[in-house]
């Protein structure tokens, strides 16, 4: 059975509105532009940055190099990389810039010592503008600093969130702790068991349910249990994976965390997603497919784009409305999308602080956590494995299959490793294909093309068969477990 009972703000939007009016052809034509060319002249006259010493005013957490790399991340349509950094005194100023070449005219951004950032070119109408100091970039440089340096950010440990520490554990299982967890059952047609509150008492494996109902999770080793039925297995941060029969007599996968408190702000900047969906019906009945893409929301909860991404083609917006996240008084967020559905979210924080959200909506399960650029592995790394997916037909395995092995070739010029399982197959890994944090497997005549996507802190990763959004009968969504 299933388990259920049976100013910072403003500083930077000036910013990002100044490019996107760059984009939009907004500037030149009658702009001033003795400025601009006074400045050009003054910048052709000097040495590299490198040649000269500056200094950014101390406390700041980021400094000109880090701004700079950071907006060509950000905006490479409007700084593509590859300018050196030039230092420039001008005005009684004291510039770290760097020089865009562009069809509508040169672009600079740069720095000062005292941390001011300032841009110039089109998209400021050729007048010296300012956009603030570095501090009101800071946090958004820092999140994004995996993927502006990408492989240089270790990979995130697993471990509980502190306040779980201390809580009750299961004998066996330390991962396992009492407290009060969310459970989602996407495949339950009741909205009351769709998600739910389930209390758990740790060292006896005993789960209680809404209705009184009490089941209890007896260990079969390595942090896995089974429960009058239902295989369970929890991962080093304490979310719990589950497949069992649902009301309908069908294997279904459900999902089982520690409850948190989520603030709006708690999904800002963009997030990979990757969801399991049911479609129209095929040829050979009802049919199932993963879907991956592209979801950014504001710290208000604005949702600021969405993309579709179809297996390794490049993302598409999607035509839906992007609605926001609202507060739901019995926990956890609702995307509100107008015109179209809710989706209730569910985000989770564990020990090395980043998010992961799980979302239900329409009997469909979304996954998703910030994108951010994947480490290589070093040869020699075990990765010891539970896997669980389910099927096109939306059945899923009523077992987890030990896929553990380790790696056995790492190459850092093409950013690819491979593993080999004890079975002797091996599979080779692109990382960060196609985009920042997911992993790429060519298929072959014994596995099939995947996408993978990590769930930092979590010891937990999703992956999906790569599919076109018109094929049928060959979807598979599947959940990895670290041991």
């Amino acid at each position: 059975m299933t388990m259920r009972s049976p100013s910072r703000t403003l500083r930077f939007g000036l910013f990002a509105l100044a490019l996107v009016g760059a984009v939009a052809g907004c500037g030149g034509g009658s702009a001033p532009t003795d400025g601009a060319q006074a400045f050009a002249t003054r910048v052709a006259q000097q040495p590299p940055a490198a040649q000269r010493k500056l200094s950014v005013t101390a406390g700041h957490p980021v400094d000109a190099k880090a701004l700079l790399d950071w907006i060509e991340y950000k905006y490479p349509a409007l700084f593509p990389r590859g300018p050196a950094s030039i230092a420039l005194d001008y005005e009684g100023k004291t510039y770290t810039i760097r020089e865009y070449e562009h069809a509508a005219g040169k672009r600079y951004a740069g720095v000062t010592t005292q941390g001011e950032v300032y841009g110039l070119g089109d998209f400021t109408n050729n007048l010296l503008q300012s956009f603030g100091v570095l501090a009101d970039f800071a946090a958004e440089i820092a999140a994004d600093s995996c993927n502006v340096y990408p492989g240089s950010c270790p990979a995130a440990v697993a471990g509980l969130p502190a306040d779980l520490l201390s809580r009750p554990a299961h004998p066996d299982c330390a991962a396992l702790r009492s407290g009060t967890y969310r459970w989602l059952n996407p495949a339950d047609s009741d909205p009351e068991w769709n998600t739910y509150l389930a209390q758990v008492d740790a060292p006896t494996g005993r789960i209680t349910f809404p209705d009184g109902s009490v089941q209890t999770a007896t260990s079969t080793g390595n942090c896995t249990f089974n429960a009058s039925g239902t295989n369970i297995v929890v991962s080093p941060a304490g979310v719990m994976i589950t497949t069992g029969r649902n009301q309908n007599n069908q294997q279904v996968i459900s999902v089982g965390f520690p409850e948190q408190a989520a603030a709006l702000d708690t999904l800002a900047g963009i997030s990979n997603w990757s969801s399991y969906r049911r479609i129209d019906s095929g040829p050979s009945g009802q049919t199932w497919r993963t879907s991956f893409g592209t979801i950014e929301f504001g710290p208000d909860g604005r949702r600021l784009s969405m993309n579709l991404c179809a297996g390794m083609a490049a993302c598409i917006p999607s035509t839906s409305q992007l609605g926001s996240l609202q507060p739901n008084a019995a926990g956890g967020l609702d995307l509100v999308v107008p015109n179209d559905r809710t989706i209730r979210v569910f985000p989770y924080r564990p020990a090395s602080g980043d998010v992961t959200w799980f979302g239900v909506a329409d009997g469909n399960l979304i996954v998703g956590t910030r994108q951010k650029s994947l480490p290589l592995p070093a040869v020699g790394d075990p990765l010891p494995l539970w896997t669980i997916q389910i099927n096109w037909t939306g059945n899923a395995a009523t077992s987890f299959t030990d896929t553990s092995g380790s790696v056995t070739a790492v190459d850092t010029a093409t950013r690819t490793y491979t593993r080999t399982l004890a079975s002797g197959r091996t599979d080779v890994w692109n990382i960060d294909s196609p985009r920042f944090g997911l992993r790429y497997r060519v298929g072959s005549p014994t596995s099939a093309e995947l996408l993978n996507m990590p769930l930092p802190g979590l010891g937990m990763s999703v992956y999906g068969a790569v599919v076109g959004e018109t094929a049928l009968n060959t979807g598979l969504f599947g959940f990895g477990v670290s041991k």
